[in-house]
């Protein structure tokens, strides 16, 4: 049987095939460690770039559409105003007023946006816009004043009297757009 395993030696009572040596099998051992350590760090790396796909999409997106507060909240997050902020607690818009601001930020943006992301991006430059339910508040000042808004469909609201080069134009709006037969 000697011969078919090669020699043996006895090191501290443990039996290694001819030529194996302890060193060896620390060695390996050594290396799968560190095999196993970038491993870890390799998932690490993954985890991190994995959570920060949705943020990565939001800051593509931003520069895309030219959404600069977006695109510095996305950066520097937890800057937009606190509700310890003066800001924070300024009187609500008036309807005329919340017109004037709507048509502002959706001119600076550069490209309609829905109601929710109307409301936080009208927050964000500091006003207080009025009710419980925001969104369902500045849909309903926007469209009573279905003369200066329309709303595209899966776009979101625009200033009827500006054109979107390919998307939108006042002189020939296509189907689909809300308060139709307002002009």
């Amino acid at each position: 049987m000697e011969a078919a395993m090669g020699a043996m030696c006895v090191d501290g009572g443990v039996v290694y095939p001819a030529g194996v040596q302890m060193a060896d099998f620390e060695e390996l051992q050594e290396r799968l460690r560190r095999r196993r350590e970038e491993a870890a760090k390799l998932l690490k790396e993954l985890d991190a770039a994995l959570e920060a796909l949705p943020r990565i999409k939001a800051l593509a997106e931003a520069r895309l559409f030219g959404d600069a507060e977006t695109l510095v909240n996305q950066l520097f997050p937890g800057i937009a105003p606190s509700a310890d902020d003066p800001k924070a607690h300024n009187e609500s818009l008036s309807p005329a007023g919340v017109v004037k601001v709507a048509r502002e930020v959706l001119l600076s943006t550069g490209r309609p946006l829905k109601r929710g992301a109307l409301v936080r991006a009208i927050e964000r430059r500091g006003h207080s816009l009025p009710g419980a339910d925001k969104s369902k508040n500045l849909g309903t000042i926007l469209w009573r004043h279905h003369a200066e808004f329309v709303n595209l469909d899966k776009l979101g609201y625009w200033p009827r009297d500006t054109k979107i080069e390919g998307v939108y134009d006042p002189a020939n709006p296509p189907d689909g757009i809300y308060a139709k037969g307002y002009r």
